[in-house]
């Protein structure tokens, strides 16, 4: 029997929530929530080099914290960091710092105190010097870091705050360096000349074994040897020896 959506529901009344709770789940792994910026009231904040757009929250309210994540927190004018713990009004909703020449600084977003989504900072001349992507406070995806001239100086990956997997740092004169990391620990590193030689290696074992299926073709091709006494050998008469006997 064919089963379907429309037999499935049938035989089964439940079978459509199950369905909806699966779609749901998996459509939120891999989103971050948008904030509710109504929840949130603006502030600015002036330093020496610095001007500072974001939202708080509209009220003190004490947070739920987790002594591994650093809160960003507003109180008498300042914005404070703390790892574990507030007390002021956490950041809440757009975060913009601008230069003093109005240029962009750092732009990202804040929920309760931690960064969420995609980060972006630029060097003061403009260019942009970093993109990375948060997930509850911690950086948790791929992370780009860029020099003044806007050229590529590494390519990471994170997971929970930190490093996991690949990572690429690229050099001046071109050279390209990759670390494997796993939890933060670095398990694996790989240079231009250790891939060269993974290379090499990779070559001269595919010669070699070129080598040996052109050795064993020759060898089945080869024609049988004539392991048969020649007629001529059959019909000659052995002579006797001393004994009589023929040899």
């Amino acid at each position: 029997m064919k089963l379907d959506v429309c037999t499935m529901t049938k035989l089964s009344p439940v079978f459509p929530l199950m369905l909806f709770a699966f779609v749901l789940l998996a459509t939120s792994c891999n989103t971050i929530k948008p904030v509710h910026e109504a929840s949130a009231s603006p502030v600015i904040i002036n330093r020496d080099t610095l001007t500072i757009e974001a939202g708080v929250t509209n009220s003190f309210k004490e947070l739920r914290t987790r002594h591994t994540k650093d809160y960003h927190w507003y109180k008498a004018g300042k914005i404070m960091i703390t790892k574990g713990g507030a007390d002021g009004r956490a950041l809440h909703g757009s975060y913009t710092s601008f230069y003093r020449d109005k240029n962009l600084s750092e732009k990202g977003q804040f929920r309760k105190g931690v960064k969420v989504g995609q980060w972006t900072r630029w060097w003061e001349g403009g260019m942009i010097r970093q993109v990375c992507r948060y997930r509850g406070g911690r950086l948790n995806g791929k992370c780009f870091n860029y020099d003044g001239s806007g050229t590529l100086e590494s390519k990471m990956k994170y997971k929970s705050g930190q490093r996991s997997g690949w990572s690429t740092f690229y050099t001046s004169d071109s050279t390209i360096t990759k670390v494997k990391y796993r939890k933060g620990v670095e398990v694996k590193s790989e240079t231009p000349a250790d891939k060269q030689a993974r290379k090499d290696e990779k070559a001269a074992a595919k010669a070699q074994k070129k080598s040996f299926k052109e050795w064993w073709k020759g060898i089945r091709n080869r024609e049988p040897e004539n392991l048969e006494p020649a007629e001529e050998e059959m019909n000659t008469p052995k002579e006797p020896t001393e004994d009589g006997t023929q040899s």
